[in-house]
């Protein structure tokens, strides 16, 4: 009984640790974060840019660009970094939100 005694603090702070001190912490998933878009198409009238995203979300998606953000230098075609989120609509293509920033990466 004494031996289980002396062992069974050491196990408990072993399974402490290894189930709460050694994961790595995790993308704050709520946080905003840069997509790529490709080929982009951008309606000036609406400030819609449609294009291929390549990164966490494979598929076309819509960004609207709030008026703060200069868009005098989008063209179509071009491949866009754009920095938006949390969140993205349910609909179809899906709408990124909360757009902040943009970055032409290729003409």
């Amino acid at each position: 009984m004494k031996k289980i005694m002396k062992i069974l603090p050491c196990l408990l702070l072993g399974i402490l640790f290894f189930t709460g001190c050694s994961s790595a912490p995790k993308e704050d998933e709520n946080a905003p974060q840069w997509f790529t878009l490709e080929n982009i198409t951008f309606d000036t009238e609406e400030r819609k840019i449609t294009g291929n995203s390549t990164e966490i979300y494979e598929g076309e998606m819509e960004v609207y660009l709030p008026d703060d953000i200069d868009a005098s230098s989008l063209q179509e075609g071009q491949t866009l970094k754009v920095y938006g989120g949390p969140g993205m609509t349910m609909s179809l293509p899906p709408q990124l939100m909360h757009v902040s920033k943009i970055k032409i990466v290729s003409e």
